[in-house]
């Protein structure tokens, strides 16, 4: 357990909360341990920098901050396990390695359940980059639980160059206006690489999918994004310059009608200059989107393959330039240029 003011905090958490926004200040350069960091991140101000050192950060969560400049974590030489950040916003983390906790066991069921190496709730103004995320399923034999990043509820969200694998799914964003994820890549995934469902204002590029490792059912994509007819759909998101490789689908873009209630679709999406080599039938799917354009992408499918890979579009979908190799007597599509 670690302390903060006099008070000795559940094991569960070490919760730093303060309610009112922190002041811009002179910013300073301040060193933490794993027994020190509650203390020092309830001291910190805009524009600091806290210089994580070696050792594990187990189970603590930053609620209710703001910073003005953004506070910058520098959790290069440091290990995080299960870190949440709630209701904060102006958070850069630079560096680390990220690891789930232990799985919590459902009431009804007894199943257990996995969270994320980092969860963000309401958060705005927040960017990850340089970090290594590493799930069990990194291990022969294992198979991926949990997220590496997961955000809920947010706005102007950035994940770059970060490296995950061996989660159930890499990344993924849940009602977030504003968000960019760049540069990461993924491998070893159970599920998807990078999920988004009810977002909106997005730059999904130049990542990377590879040597997905299903253990059942799951039906996994390097790139899936949704709609829910509670929310506005999924709107003026660019998916461009990925690349996916191995046992999955590709991009992944569906719309479903349940009990007469249709998702919403898609609006405004771009999906440009992707390269798709994967041995599931979807390599590129967008369907029931409006004012949207898929241009300039390459599909082929990998040797040893049941399904060809595809391009699927339906609604109001401009195209031009995809390259879908053929395949099994298959034929495949060359479309004209852009």
């Amino acid at each position: 357990m670690q302390a903060l003011g006099g008070k000795v905090l559940g094991a569960a958490f070490a919760a730093l909360v303060i309610a009112a926004p922190t002041t811009p200040a002179l910013a300073a350069v301040r060193n933490a341990t794993p027994a020190t960091f509650a203390k020092v991140v309830s001291e910190a101000k805009g524009g600091d920098v806290i210089v994580m050192g070696p050792g594990t950060y187990a189970d603590f969560r930053i609620a209710g901050r703001a910073f003005a400049p953004e506070l910058t974590l520098d959790a290069r030489a440091a290990t995080i396990v299960a870190m949440q950040v709630t209701k904060s916003e102006g958070i850069t983390i630079r560096g680390g390695a990220f690891r789930l906790g232990q799985p919590r066991q459902r009431k009804d069921t007894g199943q257990e359940v996995f969270g994320a190496a980092i969860r963000f709730d309401d958060a705005k103004d927040i960017k990850v980059t340089g970090a290594t995320f590493v799930g069990p399923g990194h291990a022969e034999g294992a198979y991926g639980e949990g997220n590496g990043l997961h955000v809920v509820v947010g706005q102007d969200i950035s994940v770059e160059k970060n490296q995950f694998t061996g989660f159930r799914s890499g990344v993924v964003i849940t009602r977030v206006k504003g968000f960019r994820v760049a540069d990461n890549t993924s491998s070893l995934m159970r599920s998807d690489g990078f999920q988004v469902s009810k977002s909106w204002d997005g730059v999904i590029e130049n990542n990377s999918c590879k040597s997905t490792r299903v253990r059942s059912d799951e039906h996994p994509d390097c790139i899936q994004l949704w709609s829910r007819p509670e929310f506005p759909p999924t709107s003026d998101v660019v998916i461009r310059g990925n690349r996916m490789q191995g046992p999955t689908q590709g991009i992944g873009m569906f719309n479903h009608v349940r009990k007469g209630v249709d998702d919403g679709g898609f609006d405004r999406i771009t999906i440009e200059n992707n390269e798709v080599n994967v041995s599931r039938p979807n390599g590129i799917s967008l369907v029931d989107a409006r004012k949207s354009t898929v241009r300039n992408n390459r599909i082929t499918t990998i040797d040893g393959a049941r399904f060809q890979a595809k391009l699927r579009t339906r609604g109001d979908v401009a195209r031009c330039g995809n390259f879908v190799a053929s395949w099994g007597g298959r034929a495949g599509i060359d479309e004209p240029k852009c």
